[in-house]
Order: C-alpha cells, then sequence, then structure tokens
C-alpha cells in the first residue's frame, strides 16, 4: 500500500492483506468541537467489522462492512479513550482515539500545575510536544538538560513551559567531585561550569532548573551513607548552593529545584541544618505510591509529610515551595516473569483513576505543580513494569490515562481548594462555582453531598456529564474507584 504521511494507525495483519485506520489528528486525540472522522483502509474485499467501547469497556457501536476500498467511519463522540476492536476476514487487532475538552484556552499558564516528564532529550520526536499541548498540559521536565537541549526546542515550538533537569551531565563530573572531596577541597566551580553555559544559552526561555534527578541512584552515595541521606548529602548541600548561585549570576530571575526523598522528606531536614535557604525556591519530592503493600494514592500519608515539612519551614523561616518532580503509576500487566515485581500493576482505566486520585489529594495539600512520569511508554512491551508509565502509548496513541489528565486540567486549572471531610474533596471552581469531587479507595460505595443548588453537573472521569438534581438539599451519589466531580453545588 501507499506510505501515509500523516498520523496513523498501521495494523498490519499475518495474512496477505492489510487493514489500516487513519485519523488526521496528532496521536488521536480529538478535542471537543472537532469533525470525528477516520478512514478504514482494506486492499482485499473481506468481511470486516469494527466494535467501539468506552473507557469501562462498555460497547457503544459497531459497523460491519466489505470493501476493498477506503471507508470513512464516523466515531462516537463519548469523551475519553474509545477501544476501537475489529475483524477483518480472519485477522483482528485493536486500535485506540481519545475525545478530550478543549483546554486550549487554559494551556500555557506559567502557574498552571499540571506537568508531564519528557525524553526528548533522549531522542523523542519533537511532535510530541502537540499531544501534551492537545490535553492542556502546560509543563514539561526533561530528564536530561544538554547545550544542544531538544526539550527547549519542543517547547518553543509547541508553546510549552520547561524545566529542565539535569542528570547524566552531573554523573559525569561527580568522579572530579568525590576525588576533590577526599582532599578537603570545596570548590567546585569546574564542575559545574556546565549549568553556567547551559543558563547563558537558554536562561531567556528556561525559568526552573531542576539542579539533579534523584541524587540518591547516582555515584553521589560514594561518599557515604545511602537513600535516605547521610554524609553525601552534606557534600550536594555545598555543592548545590554553588550551583544556585553560579545560575543566578547569570539567570538572576532563576528559581532552583532541589529534589527530596518521597517518604518523610528526609533530605530537606539534612537541607536545612546544612543551612540551605534561599539556594532553593522549591522543594520536590518523587512520591510514587509503586508498592503492592500502599499503592493507592490517598493511603501514602503525603499531606502528614508536607505538614511536617511546613512545620520545620516555619521554625526555620524558611520559604519553599513544594512541588512533585516525578508521580506515576505503571499499567503494566501481570505475567510469569513479573509475577513477582514490587510495582502494583493497574489497568490502563485504574492507572486513569489513580493519576486523577494522586492530582486531587496532591493539590489540595498545596503541592504548587505536578509533573507525571511520563508523557509516552518507553517501550512496548506490555509485561515491562518500567515500558508502562505513559499517558499515551509507545506508538503515540492515547491511554485512559491522558482523557482522565485532560479532563482534570479542564476541571481544576484555577481552582482554589476548600476542604476535605467524608472522603470528599471541595473546591471553588476559576468561574467561581461551588464544587467537589469524590470515590472510594476499592470498589463501591456511597456518600451524600449537601448542596442549596436545585440541580448540579455531576461529570465523570472522562468528562462525560449529566445534570443530578438533590432531594432535600442532598445529593446521594454511588460512587466506585473512579473519581467523579460535582459543579455548581
Amino acid at each position: 500500500m501507499k506510505k501515509i504521511l500523516v498520523p496513523l494507525l498501521i495494523l498490519l495483519s499475518a495474512a496477505a492483506y492489510c487493514v489500516d485506520f487513519k485519523t488526521d489528528k496528532p496521536g488521536n486525540l480529538y478535542v471537543s468541537g472537532d469533525d470525528m472522522r477516520a478512514e478504514f483502509i482494506s486492499d482485499t474485499a473481506a468481511p470486516w467489522s469494527v466494535t467501539f467501547r468506552d473507557s469501562f469497556g462498555n460497547a457503544i457501536g459497531r459497523k460491519d462492512g466489505k470493501s476493498s476500498e477506503k471507508f470513512a467511519l464516523k466515531l462516537p463522540k463519548v469523551m475519553g479513550c474509545v477501544r476501537i476492536e475489529w475483524s477483518h476476514g480472519g485477522d483482528s487487532g485493536a486500535v485506540y482515539y481519545g475525545l478530550i475538552p478543549d483546554n486550549s484556552a487554559l494551556f500555557g499558564k506559567p502557574g498552571s500545575p499540571f506537568g508531564v516528564n519528557t525524553h526528548f532529550n533522549q531522542g523523542w520526536d519533537l511532535a510530541l510536544g502537540e499531544t501534551a499541548r492537545r490535553a492542556g498540559i502546560t509543563w514539561i521536565r526533561d530528564g536530561e538538560a544538554n547545550p544542544d537541549d531538544r526539550g527547549v526546542a519542543a517547547a518553543k515550538k509547541y508553546g510549552l513551559r520547561y524545566m529542565p533537569c539535569f542528570t547524566f551531565s552531573v554523573v559525569n563530573t561527580l568522579p572530579s567531585i568525590i576525588e576533590k572531596t577526599k582532599k578537603g577541597d570545596t570548590d567546585f566551580a569546574e564542575e559545574i561550569d556546565f549549568f553556567v553555559k547551559f543558563a547563558e544559552k537558554y536562561g531567556d526561555f528556561v525559568t526552573v532548573y531542576d539542579i539533579c534527578n534523584e541524587p540518591n541512584n547516582t555515584p553521589w552515595t560514594n561518599l557515604g551513607g545511602d537513600w535516605s541521606g547521610g554524609p553525601w548529602l552534606d557534600v550536594f548541600c555545598k555543592w548545590g548552593a554553588q550551583v544556585a548561585a553560579a545560575i543566578r549570576k547569570v539567570d538572576s530571575d532563576a528559581e532552583i529545584m532541589w529534589e527530596d526523598i518521597d517518604i518523610g522528606h528526609l533530605w530537606a531536614k539534612q537541607m536545612a541544618e546544612n543551612g540551605i535557604t534561599t539556594e532553593a525556591d522549591i522543594i520536590a519530592a518523587h512520591p510514587y505510591n509503586l508498592h503492592r503493600e500502599n499503592p493507592l494514592p490517598e493511603n501514602q500519608g503525603f499531606d502528614k509529610d508536607n505538614d511536617e515539612l511546613r512545620k520545620l519551614m516555619a521554625e526555620k523561616g524558611l520559604k519553599w515551595r513544594l512541588m512533585d518532580g516525578e508521580v506515576g503509576y505503571s499499567s503494566y500487566e501481570v505475567n510469569e516473569s513479573n509475577k513477582d515485581h514490587h510495582y502494583t500493576p493497574c489497568s490502563p482505566l485504574l492507572q486513569a483513576s489513580w493519576l486523577a486520585r494522586m492530582y486531587i489529594t496532591h493539590l489540595s495539600n498545596g503541592v504548587e505543580r505536578v509533573f507525571w512520569y511520563d508523557l509516552k511508554c518507553d517501550g512496548a512491551d506490555p509485561h515491562e513494569p518500567e515500558h508502562n508509565f505513559g499517558l499515551i502509548r509507545h506508538d503515540g496513541t492515547p491511554k485512559p490515562a491522558i482523557c482522565a489528565y485532560a479532563n482534570l486540567i479542564n476541571i481544576l486549572e484555577g481552582c482554589r481548594w476548600t476542604g476535605f471531610r467524608d472522603g470528599i474533596y471541595t473546591f471553588v471552581s476559576r468561574e467561581g462555582k461551588k464544587c467537589a469531587a469524590a470515590w472510594v479507595p476499592t470498589g463501591t460505595g456511597t456518600a451524600s453531598v449537601k448542596t442549596d443548588a436545585r440541580k448540579a453537573t455531576l461529570i465523570d472521569l472522562f468528562g462525560n456529564r449529566r445534570t443530578v438534581k438533590p432531594v432535600k438539599g442532598e445529593l446521594k451519589l454511588t460512587l466506585t474507584e473512579s473519581p467523579v466531580y460535582l459543579i455548581g453545588l
């Protein structure tokens, strides 16, 4: 067949024919108001059928035919990630498209709390930036900043805000830092010169610098201590203070992010003991909840950890702001090779639900910005945990997670949090409406919400809406693991 140079879902059968589904949207991601049509293309006349299923697995439509030509396929306009299950002759498969709210008017605000991790500097196609933009994700954090930074290129091309993160540039200088430290030399000007060069080149565009990715996973710990801190972190503080000063000498408005351990903010406590004050503007944990013994977002105790850190900050007069530099869940499938892996497996739907629950619990606790890990799956093996953190699949097509994220952005951008009680998070929307978000940790349950309104709008995880009416000032809800939003209480 002729090669088609637009976004495609290409499905090659094992038989002597070919089946294509083609859309004209990046990553097959539609926004409300788009003309939603695709093409079914077959080069062999054989009976074919397609069944559409919504994000929850419900059948929402079916088409059948027999053709060797292009056939226009009208797509159901249901919010979320739709699975198209196809059969053609003796072959079958599945492809995906997504329908999300139009977040174009909300996109690009520097104060947006909505971010995602990317790997443009590890070779990702810059066009993936358009997928993030369409979803309404404003901020990207790229894992390896360098002098020819592709994260900057992607951000400039698609209007994204960019936070560089330094990994291998730091790792490459650690042998020298460690050797100097052993000799009692703590002048690291030579070892941090790459920060200066980066700020000189990109300081007019970059505003926030993540100075070192997960130092506990690098040779820093060769100086003594372990993941929770120790002598290495004392040296890291001396180094980091010099990094902050060097960047600000070139970029006076720069904001400096220091990373923290995810449990108890142990590094922040040791940083405070080392006198780190204005050298850090932001403290960013990586609060993954991956382990099977404690997978649920709301059970981590992150709110308690933050409250303890804020108490420490008040005692020390610190004005650090809090962010999540990385956080996510892997939607990998269990088989014999990974059945004992410590990561909690989850379905794509559960990943989407946990994403929304994590964002709500963290943002309502005062976290300023959250960077989901990551935009695209890092591989195509469904059984490899590290391959399945993405909002979209390795082929660039949507997972339920990106649709849930886009819907959450549409509802929560510019909101003001007002409380939490009996499992219900309350907030005021950017339009000034009283709202709530609710779910149950597992299974199903019920909740009651009091309201003076005659009616409210209930929005599911993906943006499907319906009107609900209270009885005697009370809305009775049946809840599941997937959050719902109530608007106009």
